[in-house]
Order: structure tokens, then sequence, then C-alpha cells
């Protein structure tokens, strides 16, 4: 009877150790597992991106786009991968990507390549031939969370390249920030399930540009200038002679409609009121007081 007795015991603290024991178990295993990186949960590179933009040209309102040209590179340490090959310009319309290019230093390793784009840009001409445009480059990395990369701002090195000309504009400015593009899905990433998105490194590249020639400017107002003069010319017609005066008038008024039409298909500008079109319209009422005139 004792001998069972002890041997109750016994069984009982074997069947007490083994579950302390699948309890600690199951302890180090979440806490294996919630140690493990997913990709949204590395340790955050920071890096300073630096660009030397040497070719800006192609300022196409019609297409609404233009064309860049840029050196882009960083320094990070040798163990580091190149982020540059995952590089791309959203929305873009072409890209080409040069061989990387990589250079030892003291410090670590530079990594660099050369970038031509054509990027979309939405042209303002409300204010043409005194227009500023702001010329944006959005560029982001695919395939490395927010949470593993950032770019650091870098405004203290040169970004437009010395030599660079643009003919009928002039550069007023250019930065770069480090910012962040956010996707509206978890992408599959377990750890980005709750937040229902995933954000990746990015970096805005910005150029302010203004038009610098005026010679466009003539150029489009010539027939509404050819217009007003034909009105003018009405006043000095004999009101004996009528027919010449309604002439003129409606000449006046066909040459300017279709300056102001040809104007605002140049500037790709239907859908606002430019500058151009309100020196059109005044135009037109300079010829409808004309017209007023005359008839009386």
């Amino acid at each position: 009877m004792a001998f069972d007795l002890m041997e109750i015991g016994f069984s009982r603290k074997r069947f007490i150790l083994k579950r302390a024991w699948r309890q600690l178990r199951n302890v180090l295993l979440l806490s294996l597992l919630s140690s493990q990186p997913s990709f949204g949960q590395e340790g955050t590179d920071y890096l300073r991106i630096n660009v030397l933009v040497d070719e800006l040209s192609r300022f196409d309102i019609r297409r609404g786009s233009f064309s860049i040209g840029f050196y882009i590179w960083y320094q990070t340490s040798i163990n580091k991968p190149s982020y540059l090959d995952s590089l791309i310009i959203k929305n873009a319309l072409e890209m080409k990507v040069s061989e990387r290019t990589q250079v030892l230093t003291g410090e670590g390793i530079v990594y660099r390549q050369y970038v031509r784009a054509v990027v979309p840009h939405q042209w303002d001409v409300r204010n043409f031939p005194y227009d500023i445009q702001y010329l944006k480059v959005p560029l982001r990395i695919e395939d490395f969370t927010y949470n593993q990369l950032r770019f650091i701002s870098n405004n203290t090195n040169a970004i437009i390249n010395e030599g660079l000309e643009l003919g009928e504009w002039s550069i007023i400015g250019a930065s770069i920030f480090g910012t962040r593009s956010r996707a509206s899905s978890a992408l599959g990433d377990p750890a980005n399930t709750n937040l229902g998105e995933t954000t990746f490194a990015a970096a805005d590249l910005s150029i302010t540009v203004s038009r610098s020639s005026r010679l466009g400017f003539w150029k489009m107002i010539t027939g509404t200038i050819a217009a007003a003069m034909l009105a003018f010319i009405a006043f000095f017609i004999p009101l004996k002679t009528p027919v010449p005066r309604f002439a003129l008038i409606a000449g006046s008024v066909f040459t300017n409609v279709i300056s102001m039409r040809n104007t605002s298909i140049d500037l790709s500008a239907m859908g606002v009121i430019t500058l151009i079109d309100q020196i059109h319209i005044l135009v037109m009422i300079f010829i409808g007081i004309s017209a007023f005139m005359c008839s009386r």
C-alpha cells in the first residue's frame, strides 16, 4: 500500500514537470518566432542620398512631360546591399538605368548609377509666358520597406550641374527630400496585415524653373493683334460705305477666334483661362464695341 502511494506521488510529479516543460518550450518558441524579422521589422538603414542633374530637356506641353538625366549615389558600409538595384521613378513614361558603379572608400563603399527618364508633368500655363514650373521626380525603392530603409535629405551638395543650360528656361532652385510611398495593401507581409498598407522608402527630387523667353508669347498673339488692327481700321471708313466696315469687323472676329483656338491647342490649355486667352477676350470686346459704333 505504501509503495502504491509512493508510485502515485512520483507519477504526479512527473506529470507536473512535463506540463511545466511544455509551457516553457512554448514560451521559448513564441519568443524565437517573434524575434525573426519579417520584411517590415528589420533594423532601419538611414542613407544620405545624393543627386546631380546634368540633363533637362524636351519640355513637352502637349504630351505633358519632360526629360531628365541625373547621377544618383550614396555611401554605406560594405556589408550593405545596393539599394539602387530596386530604384524606380514612379509613373515614369520611360526610364533607362546604367550599370551600377561601386567605389571603395576608407569609410565604406559608394554605389552610383546614371538614370535617364521621361517624367509626366502637369504644365500650368495660366500665366504664360511668365509661368513658373515645379518639376517633380518621385524616386522609390521597390524591394525595401520604410522600416528597413529611409533616405535622409541632402541639400548641402549641388543638385544641378554647373554647366546645365535650358535655352528658353531658367533654373530657380532644386532640392531633394527623403519621404515615403504608401501602398494600400499588406502585400502578403504578415507584419503589416493589421495595418492594411505597406510603406516604401522614397525621395522626391524637385526642380523649379521659370520661362525666360517671351518670343513664343509674341508669336501667339500676332493673330489677335491683327484682329484688333482690322477692327480699329473700321473706324476710319466713312459711314456711307458700311459694307467694307462690317467686312473688316467680320474678318477681325474670325481672325481672333482662330488665333485663340490655336493658342489653346499649342498650350494644351482647353480647360483653363490663360493670360493669352484674356488678351483675346479683351480684343473680342473691342471688336464688339467697334461693331456697335459702326452700326450707329
